[in-house]
């Protein structure tokens, strides 16, 4: 009798155990479904919500001049702090121009600058109150004889300071002899442009004080020649300089441009680079076009380099689609023709910009820096001319009317 009443109350007993395992096991089933019903709704590549640059909206440019092909440079703190750069034709000379959306957004408006500034190649803020131009005095019609020309030399070298919300520029004091002044980088509060002396060398200027320039030891080192390709600068103090395909070496400098190194990166960097971009020494881009080989146009290329400019690696664009000729004639494919702007908001997003063999615009972009994929363009679009990346996941361009040339910007968000 004693067993059987052990026995009865074992089995009480186990009975709520027994239900919680059956509880336990039917929700551990149903997580595991769950589970398999989501991986099988994940794409292999990502997830399908990944994001894509979207347009939010363009804005005219308009000038005052009769020739505004030139516009090529821009450089913005945010989507409503932007300014850029380029050169105006009056009178059959060419004179700088700046215009900026900081204190009239989203219209642009055209800034007044000192006399004698002629085309600006680049322009580089750390500020508001704090932008550098770089360009030249005014490049004047064949057989006009000003001073410099009169000397044979060409025309001098330009570097304005400007003030986006005073809408003040100044020019700065520049060692002698300099021509052209092509590019230029600024970070904190030191800046590095490059460009040519009058007898057509290469150089390169440190910022040492404010507004005033010296010109930076380069004795023995190579990639000088005709001014180079570009210059980029990032807060570490690494600056990268390119030389271009006359003279393809690469220059670093790991103190604000105070002294350089070289890099020679090989045949890779033998194409027509246009010019480059850096986010830290560990990740440095480069764009431009490629001879195809007796094919008419140039093939659109991106390089990446992960240590400094010693090596480069082409990076994966878009495949090309051909379109169909026209009236027996072949069409030029989506990558004949030229990548020459690009920026980067980190080592993930960047977009770069330029122009398609048939003359309509191009932009290429990444959200994870390795897949690169081809940008939505407003009909008819042509050249883009520049690309700045500031914002959070937003990137301005700017850009041509292909039927008109009319200027306008663009805004893209990556949503």
């Amino acid at each position: 009798m004693v067993q059987l009443q052990l026995s009865s109350s074992s089995k009480k007993s186990s009975a709520p155990i027994v239900l919680l395992v059956v509880v336990l096991v039917l929700v551990l089933i149903v997580t595991i479904s769950i589970i398999v019903t989501s991986s099988m709704n994940v794409s292999p590549h990502g997830p399908s919500s990944q994001k894509q640059w979207t347009l939010i909206g363009t804005t005219p440019i308009n000038m005052t001049g009769t020739f505004h092909e030139n516009l090529g440079a821009i450089d913005c703190l945010t989507t409503k702090e932007c300014v850029a750069s380029g050169n105006d034709q009056v009178g059959g000379f060419e004179y700088g121009i700046i215009t900026t959306n900081v204190t009239t957004y989203p219209k642009w408006s055209t800034v007044t600058l000192p006399p004698g500034v002629g085309p600006i190649s680049s322009i580089s803020c750390t500020s508001l109150s704090s932008c550098v131009a770089v360009g030249s005095a005014p490049v004047v019609p064949h057989g006009v004889e000003l001073p410099y020309i009169a000397n044979g030399h060409f025309p001098p070298g330009v570097i304005l300071s400007g003030n986006l919300i005073t809408g003040v520029w100044q020019m700065d004091k520049l060692p002698p002899d300099l021509s052209y002044i092509k590019s230029v980088s600024c970070s904190g509060s030191y800046c590095v442009a490059t460009g040519l002396t009058q007898e057509y060398g290469g150089i390169i200027l440190e910022e040492s004080e404010s507004n005033s320039w010296h010109e930076v030891s380069t004795k023995g080192l190579h990639g000088l020649d005709q001014g180079g390709v570009g210059v980029s600068c990032v807060s570490s103090g690494f600056c990268m300089f390119g030389g271009d395909t006359s003279d393809p070496y690469i220059l670093v400098s790991n103190n604000f441009g105070r002294t350089w190194s070289q890099e020679n990166p090989g045949g890779i960097w033998g194409d027509p680079v246009f010019t480059l971009t850096c986010q830290s020494s560990t990740m440095c881009l480069a764009v431009g076009g490629a001879s195809p080989g007796g094919v008419a146009g140039f093939t659109t290329f991106l390089l990446n380099s992960s240590d400094g400019g010693n090596s480069w690696s082409n990076v994966s664009l878009p495949t090309p689609t051909k379109p169909p000729a026209k009236n027996g004639i072949p069409q030029s494919s989506l990558n004949e023709g030229n990548l020459a702007s690009v920026s980067c908001l980190s080592s993930q997003v960047c977009m770069a910009g330029g122009m398609r063999g048939d003359g309509y615009g191009l932009i290429v972009a990444t959200s994870d820096g390795k897949n690169w994929a081809s940008v939505s363009l407003p009909t008819n679009t042509g050249n883009i001319a520049g690309v700045s990346c500031s914002a959070v996941n937003t990137c301005v361009v700017l850009a041509n009317t292909f039927t008109t040339g009319a200027l306008f910007s663009a805004t893209y968000q990556l949503k």
